[in-house]
């Protein structure tokens, strides 16, 4: 939800003409790649549960590295994918500046909104 509009601002903004096809690419590769994100680097793998329970300092660690990792295969898978399947309109450069964009905003945004369901 937060990632196809900030596509569409940097389109926008870069003024790229075939915008309907990019933003539908976003939205298929935003369909495979967080299910991926979500199962592969989920910050607490049912396997580790016990280890991290007996040894709680190293929950903090593991919950970072494994949202970092998560975010950057999102740029990675999605920068590439995009890139990939859109080469006339859009440089790899150009879709890996736009999946950082679109993954920064929805990490910051997924934070703040999470802060406020939490308490």
């Amino acid at each position: 939800l937060i990632e196809l509009p900030v596509a569409f601002l940097y389109l926008r903004f870069k003024k790229i003409e075939e915008k309907s096809r990019i933003l539908l690419t976003v939205a298929i590769v935003n369909v495979i790649s967080v299910p991926i994100v979500w199962t592969v680097f989920n910050p607490v793998p049912i396997v580790w549960t016990v280890f991290i329970w007996v040894v709680p300092i190293w929950y903090v660690p593991l919950n970072d590295l494994a949202i970092l990792l998560g975010e950057i295969f999102a740029v990675a898978f999605e920068g590439c994918c995009v890139s990939y399947f859109n080469k006339k309109e859009m440089t790899l450069k150009s879709a890996m500046l736009m999946s950082l964009l679109m993954n920064l905003a929805s990490a910051i945004i997924g934070g703040i909104v999470l802060m406020f369901l939490v308490g």
